[in-house]
């Protein structure tokens, strides 16, 4: 694992051990699945990527209705 990566790791821990019921949101740029799965085993929530591109390739990448814009 990346220095980043453990960093939130530990630092997910240290908080939700401290303060119980948090939901934690890590948003640092792309991950690899393995990344992903470990702060999840850590105890991120969710994990925002970040991933800006145009409006007309965003239904090539997301299936949801977020992000529309007009």
């Amino acid at each position: 694992m990346t220095k980043k990566v453990e960093f939130i790791s530990m630092a997910t821990k240290a908080i939700k051990k401290e303060i119980k019921n948090l939901r934690v949101i890590a948003c640092n740029g792309t991950a690899t699945l393995e990344e992903l799965k470990y702060l999840k085993k850590s105890g991120v929530d969710s994990y925002n990527h970040n991933l800006e591109t145009s409006k007309e390739y965003y239904k090539n990448i997301c299936s949801n209705q977020h992000g529309k814009r007009d």
